[in-house]
């Protein structure tokens, strides 16, 4: 089932001025407007690897293991980007709410490797 790009274009559009009343004021009417039809498209390019991923999870069977990687390798290339741009443009910043948790890890100095013990002689 395809989703209805005109139909979900238009209610993202409605959810934009919805969340962001005051910005029309603050950048004129020829800005938001671009601002907005820059989130409907950032919210809408990516349905076909949505459509696809949906596919994938319904019939995991129907997908031998290199068309299952680069399917979802080739989404998240193109989804992510995408939707840091629309969360930009409809709420200013997103937090990566998982960047300080894999940072601090990749941080961490490893363990102290112990040297290896010397076997001891009879004579010790």
């Amino acid at each position: 089932m395809s989703p209805d790009k005109a139909k979900f274009g238009a209610l993202l559009g409605k959810v934009f001025d919805d969340a962001r009343q005051g910005l029309r004021k603050e950048v004129g009417q020829a800005e938001y407007k671009r601002r907005r039809d820059d989130f409907v498209f950032h919210m809408t390019d990516w349905l076909h690897d949505l459509e696809g991923l949906w596919s994938l999870s319904q019939q995991p069977e129907a997908f031998d293991i290199d068309r299952a990687t680069t399917m979802v390798i080739g989404s998240l290339y193109h989804m992510i980007p995408h939707i840091k741009a629309a969360g930009r443009l409809l709420l200013d910043e997103v937090p990566d709410a998982f960047a300080d948790d894999w940072a601090a890890k990749a941080a961490k100095p490893p363990a102290p490797v112990e040297p290896p013990r010397q076997p001891r002689t009879a004579a010790q």
